[in-house]
């Protein structure tokens, strides 16, 4: 997969073609194994890490699945704190049968910017998803770095986040819908590359919340709103952002 990013705004010649995924992908006895440049994100639902990742990542397991990674992040990350260093992660989720399920997990990032040593960054998770009604799930998740110091000593090295999820929309079943709500509160060493549309980039970490609904208008179109009403932790600055898109399915 490569993608192509064009700005009609300015003449400055940044629109680049830029190589996104390529990956073989098959099991090895009872692991199933990817290798390559690899979409992947953390088991928080990306709240540490949602992007490209250049290396191999091991899956195994049902009831109690593993998942391993070894190789490098790639060089789209906030807070200037990892660029193309070597990381390693190991996670597992438990299911709870229809009640939901829990999971944890372990990630360290090499701290590089510019080719310069910056300590490590390990990040601990802890979570549960949980289906509290017919159709509704609760999410929580807890996040702790080992550094307090991304942007001088003393920060939040912590986070957590509360999520409300309401039904789904399915691209193949027209008028289906899913409405989604999350509380943020996360300091800067445990925010790599955050799956989130709204603006964070918040010195020393954010907070606020997030409001979201999808809805299929027709059959794989899916139209999608969302709303972030953000702050950073330490500083007297918020940020707003509307976000609106057009899934199509072909």
């Amino acid at each position: 997969m490569v993608q192509n990013i064009q700005d009609f705004k300015t003449e400055t010649g940044d629109e680049r073609l830029d190589f996104q995924r390529a990956y073989m992908e098959g099991r090895l006895g009872g692991v199933d194994v990817q290798a390559g440049r690899i979409d992947t994100t953390d088991i928080t639902g990306g709240n540490i890490y949602d992007i490209r990742f250049d290396g191999v990542k091991l899956t195994y397991g049902k009831e109690i699945k593993v998942i391993g990674r070894a190789g490098k992040a790639t060089d789209a990350f906030e807070h200037g704190l990892v660029h193309g260093g070597d990381t390693y992660s190991v996670e597992a989720v438990a299911g709870l049968g229809k009640a939901g399920d829990i999971h944890g997990g372990w990630w360290k990032f090499k701290g590089l910017n510019n080719g310069a040593d910056l300590p490590d960054d390990n990040i601990w998770t802890a979570g549960l998803n949980l289906n509290v009604a017919k159709d509704l799930e609760l999410t929580a998740d807890y996040l702790k770095s080992n550094r307090n110091d991304i942007f001088g000593a003393d920060q939040d090295d912590d986070g957590y986040v509360f999520g409300l999820n309401y039904k789904g929309a399915s691209a193949n079943k027209v008028g289906s819908y899913g409405l989604h709500a999350k509380y943020y509160h996360l300091g800067a060493p445990v925010v790599i590359a955050h799956t989130m549309n709204g603006e964070h980039e918040l010195d020393g970490g954010f907070k606020g919340y997030s409001l979201m609904g999808y809805y299929t208008v027709a059959k794989n179109m899916v139209l999608g709103v969302e709303w972030y009403d953000l702050e950073a932790i330490d500083a007297d600055t918020d940020v707003s952002t509307l976000w609106t898109q057009l899934v199509i399915d072909f």
